[in-house]
């Protein structure tokens, strides 16, 4: 890496002190620089922005890693430093050899001191480590998933409801864990009948289902998901907790035109997907009812006296069984990719009766989809 020179300074912008080291490294090596005031100089520096000294990360001489909001990068404080790859030490001196926290359940880096000294102007220790990288970080997680390249299965079920993810991981997978569980979508990974197989929530509309699916198939190298979600009938055929396996989703969502240019409005499914869970239906003695789907990008639609209504026109033109809100973007991110998507449904309400069910039976009860994807053979 050469010489790399350090400067520091304060966070509001003026200069503290001017020293510059020059260290030799190795392509594994990082120095860090980490503030501790002292008596009265530490209540300046903790109301200070940031809240201690910004040193080489906002010099760009760090690694810097996207983070959420309110979670800035490059400011190392009192209390904590930010490190390359996301993980976050301790910011005290510590012994030699002290290992950094874990990110992810996995060290890091390795810490050493390398040089320490107070300034003449103000009572203020500075500690200069050296990280050395224990492993290769040459993959970063997503804004939008903790997880590591591995931690997924090659197949992945997505709920849209967290809760239902945590159901079925709990429920029916062995040796399960926990991967993910940015923003509350909670992913897990385990086996089943030994197989690998993972579930993860993608929230509800195209938009979020979009991202966290295509994310999966893009940095994850996940192979096929299979959305298993909730639907209300829009005929008399399917009925409350009956399951459908879609052939098309039909939507006039503008998705798959802004994403990919693709300005159809109908995505499909993999049939080599259908023709597994249909198998898997098969040997389990569960009924599927298949047809085309509607995806919405709106659940709560102004009252029209338009006859015939909107959902009466996709199911006699479009024959469309029932209405949801996420897989035309999936298939559509399938098909971009390369890879495989399917969706099953469970009837959850009706357009023609007021029969429908809680969250609770939403979110436990609609068991016989996931039987269905869960023993496929992938």
């Amino acid at each position: 890496m050469g010489a790399l020179l350090l400067q520091i300074e304060e966070n509001f912008g003026q200069m503290l002190y001017r020293d510059l080291f020059a260290q030799s490294l190795g392509a594994d090596g990082v120095v860090l620089a980490v503030a501790a005031p002292q008596g009265a100089a530490a209540e300046k520096h903790r109301a200070a922005p940031g809240g201690g000294i910004g040193v080489a990360a906002q010099a760009g001489l760090l690694p810097v890693v996207q983070g959420g909001a309110g979670h800035p990068q490059g400011i190392i404080g009192p209390a904590e430093a930010p490190l390359p790859c996301g993980a976050v030490g301790p910011a005290g001196p510590g012994a030699k050899g002290t290992v950094v926290r874990q990110l992810h359940g996995k060290n890091l880096f390795h810490k050493k001191l390398f040089y320490k000294f107070t300034t003449n102007r103000e009572s203020v220790v500075y500690y200069i480590y050296q990280y050395h990288k224990i492993k290769e970080c040459a993959f970063m997680s997503t804004p939008h998933n903790r997880a590591e390249k591995g931690d997924f299965a090659k197949t992945v079920l997505m709920p849209g409801d967290p809760l239902r993810a945590k159901f079925i991981a709990e429920t029916f997978l062995e040796d399960v864990r926990l991967v993910t569980d940015v923003r509350g979508m909670l992913g897990y990974t385990g086996s089943y009948q030994g197989r690998p197989i993972s579930v993860m929530g993608s929230g509800m509309g195209m938009p979020s289902i979009g991202i966290y699916s295509y994310e999966l198939f893009k940095f994850y190298d996940v192979d096929n998901i299979i959305r298993i979600g909730s639907a209300g009938s829009y005929t008399a055929d399917a009925k409350l907790f009956d399951t459908v396996l879609a052939t098309g989703a039909v939507s006039e969502s503008n998705y798959a035109r802004v994403q990919s240019g693709n300005d159809h409005d109908i995505t499909f499914p993999s049939e080599e997907l259908n023709d597994k869970l249909r198998a898997s239906a098969k040997k389990q003695g569960i009924k599927l009812i298949e047809g085309n789907i509607h995806s919405s990008d709106v659940f709560y639609r102004q009252p029209s006296d338009a006859k015939p209504t909107y959902w009466e026109l996709l199911r006699d033109e479009r024959g469309c069984l029932c209405g949801e809100m996420e897989s035309f973007a999936l298939f559509a991110n399938a098909e971009v990719l390369g890879k495989n998507a399917a969706c099953l449904l469970t009837i959850s309400d009706s357009f023609v009766s007021p029969e429908i069910t809680t969250a609770e039976q939403r979110q436990k009860s609609f068991t016989d989809m996931m039987k269905v994807a869960l023993g496929a053979e992938y």
